[in-house]
C-alpha cells in the first residue's frame, strides 16, 4: 500500500486504490456500502488526512489535489468517491468544535473520520453539562464506517424549542450539531436505491444519549484552527460536483475504450468510425472539460479569497454546481445512447453510471433552483441558500 504524501504522492497512492476498487465494484453494489477493509485501505492511504492541517500530521492539500482524488475515484465508482469525500471533509467538520475538543480527538491519530446529517431531524434537550439527544437522521453516507457521527438537532428546553439567536433564520428554533461515537448510534438499513448503492447512506438513531457541551457545534462556525478552509460547506459542494464530473468521465472512458472493437447491430461501421458517434463524443468531451474548468476555478477562488460574503459565495457556487450536474447528466446520457444496447445489461458499467448520475442529481446542493437564487441576486435581491 502506498501512503499519500503531499503533493506528488497523491496520484501515486491512487493507482493502488483504484485498482482494488475496480475489482470490487460488484461487491460494493451488493453490500450497499463500502466494505470495512476497503475503508481501511482508503484510511491507510491517507485519504482522510488530505484536508487536515500539517500541524496535526495532515497533508493540507490544495483544492486541485483534493478534487483530483475525488474525480479519479468517481471515474471508477461514484459511490466510493461519495463516501470518501465525506471522510475527506472530517477535519473541516471537526474544526467547528472547540479547540480543546479538536485537540483531544486528534491526539488519537490523524486519520479520524466523521459523517452524519445536516438536517435538524432530532431534539437536543438542554441538561446539566450538555444535552440529551433523541432522533432519527437520514442520508448518513458511510455511517457504518466512521469513527464519529454528527447529528444536527433542534435545541429544546423544558421540552419546548428554544428560540434561535440573532444569526439564525428569523422565526426558526435554535439548532446545534451533536458529535457522538459511532457506537452510540443504531444504524437502520434503509439504503435500497436506484443508484449510488455503495454509499451506505442509511438512517441512524440516537435514543436519549448524553452529549457534553464541548462535543457540540454550530454548522458553519469559524474553524478552531488555522489551515482549514473558511467555508467547508461550499467546498464540499464542489467535491460533489466533481463526483458527477468523474462519473461522466468514466462514461466517456467506457465508450472510448470499446469503440474501436465494437460494431452496433445492423451498423455498417465500428462505433469509432461512425460520424454520429464521433460528433456526440467530441461534444460531450468538450462540455465536460468546460464543467471541470468551472468547478476548479470556483474552488481556487474560494481558497484564495476566503473573506468574501458567505451568501454571495454560496449563491454563485450553488449555481455553478447545478450547471455542472446538468452537463454531466447530458454527457452520461449521450454516452449511453452511443454505446448501444450492450449498455442496458446489469454487468455494464454504463448502466451503473446512468443510475448513479441521476441519483447524484437529487442532492440538495446540486438542485437547479440555485439558478433562480442566482438570478434574484443579480437583480439586486437577497439570493443565498434556500
Amino acid at each position: 500500500m502506498t501512503t499519500i504524501g503531499a503533493p506528488h504522492g497523491v496520484r501515486t497512492a491512487m493507482e493502488d486504490v483504484v485498482g482494488e476498487i475496480r475489482e470490487r465494484i460488484e461487491e460494493i453494489e451488493r453490500l450497499r456500502r463500502i466494505p470495512a477493509d476497503l475503508h481501511k485501505t482508503l484510511r491507510d492511504a491517507g485519504m482522510y488526512r488530505l484536508l487536515l492541517p500539517s500541524s496535526h500530521g495532515g497533508l493540507q492539500a490544495s483544492s486541485d489535489e483534493v478534487l483530483d482524488v475525488i474525480e479519479t475515484l468517481a471515474a471508477v465508482d461514484g459511490s466510493v468517491a461519495w463516501a470518501t469525500s465525506i471522510g475527506i471533509q472530517s477535519p473541516a467538520v471537526l474544526s467547528w468544535l472547540p479547540r480543546a475538543t479538536f485537540e483531544r480527538i486528534y491526539a488519537e491519530g490523524s486519520d479520524i473520520t466523521v459523517g452524519g446529517a445536516f438536517g435538524p431531524q432530532g431534539q437536543a434537550e438542554v441538561v446539566d453539562g450538555g444535552y440529551r439527544v433523541t432522533g432519527r437522521w437520514g442520508f448518513a453516507s458511510g455511517c457504518d464506517n466512521w469513527d464519529f457521527l454528527f447529528a444536527n438537532c433542534v435545541v429544546t428546553q423544558g421540552g419546548q424549542p428554544r428560540p434561535g439567536g440573532p444569526d439564525g433564520p428569523p422565526g426558526q428554533p435554535a439548532t446545534r450539531a451533536m458529535l457522538v461515537p459511532r457506537a452510540d448510534a443504531e444504524i437502520i438499513d434503509t439504503w435500497h436505491t436506484l443508484g449510488m448503492r455503495g454509499t451506505g447512506s442509511n438512517d441512524f438513531t440516537l435514543q436519549d444519549v448524553f452529549v457534553p457541551e464541548e462535543f457540540t457545534f454550530g454548522l458553519g462556525a469559524e474553524p478552531c484552527i488555522p489551515g482549514i478552509t473558511r467555508y467547508p460547506l461550499i467546498e464540499f459542494g464542489f467535491e460533489l460536483a466533481s463526483i458527477a464530473i468523474g462519473v461522466a468521465q468514466g462514461a466517456l472512458n467506457d465508450v472510448a475504450d470499446s469503440a474501436a472493437g465494437r460494431q452496433r447491430v445492423m451498423a455498417r461501421t465500428r462505433i469509432a468510425d461512425d460520424a454520429v458517434a464521433q460528433h456526440r463524443i467530441g461534444r460531450a468531451h468538450t462540455e465536460l472539460r468546460a464543467a471541470r474548468a468551472l468547478i476548479r476555478a470556483s474552488a481556487l477562488s474560494l481558497r484564495e479569497n476566503p473573506e468574501q460574503d458567505f451568501i454571495g459565495l454560496m449563491t454563485e457556487a450553488s449555481a455553478a454546481n447545478a450547471s455542472v450536474i446538468d452537463t454531466c447528466i447530458d454527457v452520461v446520457g449521450m454516452c449511453f445512447r452511443t454505446y448501444g444496447a450492450r449498455g442496458i445489461y446489469s454487468d455494464s458499467s454504463l448502466q451503473r453510471r446512468l443510475r448513479d448520475i441521476y441519483t447524484i442529481a437529487q442532492h440538495a446542493t446540486l438542485n437547479d433552483s440555485a439558478w433562480t437564487r442566482q438570478g434574484v441576486a443579480l437583480f439586486g435581491g437577497p439570493g443565498g441558500p434556500s
